[in-house]
């Protein structure tokens, strides 16, 4: 069985359709690395009652933004990304 994470925006970073309250699971993933300086930027696609919304986050610690798996287990954003890059998802050099 494949895991799942889930995403959820805290303080003041409220993201759209999410609010800090809601879990919402972490739906597609795209890493983009830039060739030039070596940088990766990630997009994470969610679902929410008003459609699909996409979530970028540069950083491998970005603030504002909590996950967890299915257990209800907290987990890093690395540990995140190093699931999607294992699978061979979405990963565009650019």
């Amino acid at each position: 069985m494949d895991k799942r994470y889930y995403l959820k925006a805290t303080g003041v970073n409220r993201f759209v359709g999410g609010g800090s309250w809601q879990w919402l699971r972490i739906r597609g993933f795209k890493a983009m690395k830039d060739k030039n300086t070596g940088r990766e930027s990630y997009e994470l696609e969610v679902k929410t009652k008003w459609g699909t919304r996409y979530l970028m986050l540069n950083d491998y610690n970005p603030v504002n933004v909590s996950f967890k798996d299915e257990t209800d287990m907290p987990v890093s954003f690395v540990r995140v990304i190093k699931h999607f890059k294992d699978r061979g998802i979405g990963m565009l050099i650019s």
